[in-house]
């Protein structure tokens, strides 16, 4: 469950890490379903002449979803189209050389997102390329996927 919170004169939703239910992802997360095991450029290796195949980049309009070549997980989207917006807020991580699902600072201004849109080039849209936005920012190129917390 999340709740609500006042910021800027909007209302803005605050994780509840401890309980059950959809959310967005952590940036983590995010990465990990976007890579499906890899660790190169993109989810299907490093070749961007493919990149057309699985997003949709560098163009006038966004295109529906779906219409690409999923990753090795069978996810849809990852990269292209719609920037995705992740839990966490923005900032620089700690110590780089010992990430294993680290968790953004505690808060911010700017909340992380990632994948791209349809009008970036390919460095943007990358499996670990970084953007971020304020939790206020609107735009037709914004979107989301949702995770989900079960607790057992």
């Amino acid at each position: 469950m999340e709740d609500k919170v006042e910021r800027r004169g909007l209302k803005e939703w605050r994780l509840l890490p401890d309980t059950n239910g959809y959310r967005l992802p952590t940036e983590a997360e995010w990465e990990h379903a976007c890579r499906a095991g890899t660790s190169t450029t993109f989810p299907f290796g490093d070749d961007v002449t493919l990149l057309d195949r699985y997003a949709v980049t560098a163009t006038w309009k966004t295109d529906m979803g779906g219409k690409r070549l999923p990753n090795s997980a069978g996810l849809f989207d990852m990269m292209g189209n719609a920037i995705e917006w992740c839990e966490d807020w923005s900032g620089p991580y700690d110590d780089e050389s010992k990430l294993i699902d680290p968790r953004g600072i505690a808060q911010g201004t700017m909340r992380v997102m990632r994948g791209g849109t349809y009008f970036d080039p390919a460095e943007i849209c990358t499996s670990g390329a970084r953007n971020r936005c304020g939790p206020w920012g609107r735009g037709y190129y914004n979107g989301f996927r949702v995770a989900r917390t079960v607790r057992l």
